[in-house]
C-alpha cells in the first residue's frame, strides 16, 4: 500500500470518528454536559485549548514549508514523509476529538468553535497524491 492511500485511510478514518462522536452525543435527550466542574477549571481549560489550538495550526500547515523539513522529505522520500505526515494530520485530527469531547462534555461553544476552525484546516493537509508527489519531490509511474 502506498504512503498516499496509507495517510487517506486516517485522514478519513479521523473523520468518522469526529462524525460518530457528533452523531452519538446529538442522539441522547441530555441537555447538560457530562462534564460538571467548577466555572475556574472550566476557564482553564478552555484556555489551554484555545492556547494549544492557536499554536497547533500553523504548526501543521507549515510543517513541510521548513527547509530543515523540505530537505528532509527530499533526502528521505515518502518513507520519511509517512511520520511527518502522520504527525501533521494527527496534530489537528487530535484537537478536533478533544474539543468535539470537551464540547458536548461542558456545553462551551468556544469548543465546537474550535473543532469547526479545525476541520476547516483539514482540506489544507489532505493527503493526495499530487501534493505527496509534490512535497517529496518524486513521481511514481
Amino acid at each position: 500500500m502506498t504512503t498516499d492511500k496509507k495517510l487517506r485511510i486516517i485522514f478519513w478514518a479521523g473523520l468518522a470518528t469526529v462524525a460518530f462522536l457528533v452523531a452519538a452525543f446529538e442522539s441522547l435527550d441530555e441537555a447538560e454536559g457530562f462534564l460538571v466542574m467548577d466555572s475556574r477549571w472550566e476557564f482553564g481549560i478552555q484556555t489551554v485549548a484555545e492556547l494549544v489550538t492557536i499554536v497547533a495550526i500553523p504548526t501543521a500547515l507549515r510543517l513541510f514549508k521548513t527547509k530543515r523539513m523540505r530537505a528532509r522529505l527530499v533526502t528521505c522520500g515518502t518513507k520519511g514523509m509517512l511520520g511527518l505526515a502522520l504527525l501533521r494530520l494527527s496534530l489537528l485530527q487530535l484537537l478536533i476529538i478533544m474539543n468535539t469531547l470537551l464540547y458536548y462534555g461542558t456545553l462551551s461553544t468556544a469548543f465546537g468553535y474550535m473543532a469547526i476552525i479545525l476541520l476547516l484546516c483539514l482540506p489544507f493537509v489532505y493527503p493526495s497524491r499530487a501534493r505527496c508527489e509534490e512535497e517529496t519531490g518524486e513521481e511514481r509511474p
